[in-house]
């Protein structure tokens, strides 16, 4: 299975995990007319839901958010075929909270670790661009949603009325809280291929087009930094250039240029 930033090739694949996805989490909640209209407001043009009466965000469509540098939609792919997604954004307030819009994964693949994965891989998305806490949004309907959350270590938070056609929902939130680090924040040691070691730093991340970067050092302490290492395939083959631009050699994870100028010191 691979994990990897989608992009707007992706809709018609999105669309149709979603479809399923919903059908066999709600089917005896939602009809389809309701589901197909859910998936039309979040995957094709902008339409809007309400929420007591006013207008709720619903994440947009996702042809007009996709290429949002506060949206993030990851896709795990099994065979050239699409299998799951995950969306989130960031949402800035008292404190930057990582919204994890929708984690879907084909019923077809369900039980075999993809949900998961794609967690791990949004909450990284997430907490690598300053996301405080984590806050992740299911309807009461659906007890395996809440469950999955609740394994996770998310607990459960504020509820809100939905209006979805001519019937109310209730929708719950799940939030993790990130902690301070209690040490270092060195998780991990590594050997190059010449034999030295190499400390990955989990806290010091940048984001990439496929998942997240983190600092590599020759020391715990950090006094000296080898380069950065990729959290997709986990190697340390990873080249930036005076734009800050990094590019993992193995499977070409990217991160754009930093917002500077060089020219300007």
């Amino acid at each position: 299975m691979e994990l990897r930033t989608a992009s707007r090739s992706d809709l018609t694949a999105v669309r149709d995990v979603a479809e399923a996805s919903l059908a066999a989490s709600y089917d005896h909640t939602l009809g389809e007319e309701l589901r197909e209209q859910a998936v039309e407001t979040w995957y094709g043009e902008r339409q809007s839901l309400t929420c007591e009466g006013a207008e709720a965000s619903a994440a947009g469509g996702l042809a007009e958010t996709i290429d949002d540098e506060e949206t993030t939609v990851v896709v795990a792919e099994a065979d050239d075929e699409m299998i799951g997604f995950a969306q989130g954004s960031l949402v800035e307030g008292a404190d930057l909270v990582g919204r994890i819009e929708w984690i879907h994964v084909h019923p077809d693949h369900r039980g075999s670790g993809v949900g998961s994965r794609l967690l791990d891989q949004i909450e990284a998305e997430l907490a690598s661009v300053g996301a405080d806490r984590i806050e992740g949004r299911v309807l009461d309907a659906n007890r395996a949603g809440k469950t999955f959350y609740e394994q996770r270590g998310y607990e459960a938070g504020s509820t809100r009325e939905l209006r979805l056609g001519s019937d109310m929902a209730t929708e719950r939130t799940f939030v993790r809280q990130y902690e301070e680090p209690t040490n270092t924040g060195i998780n991990d040691r590594r050997e190059t291929d010449e034999g030295d070691s190499v400390f990955i730093a989990y806290d010091d991340s940048a984001r990439g087009s496929k998942g997240p970067f983190y600092g590599a050092y020759l020391d715990e302490d950090r006094a000296q930094r080898y380069g950065w290492f990729c959290g997709v395939c986990n190697s340390l083959d990873v080249g930036m250039d005076t734009m800050g631009r990094l590019e993992c050699e193995n499977c070409r994870n990217r991160r754009k240029a930093t917002r500077w100028d060089a020219t300007t010191g």
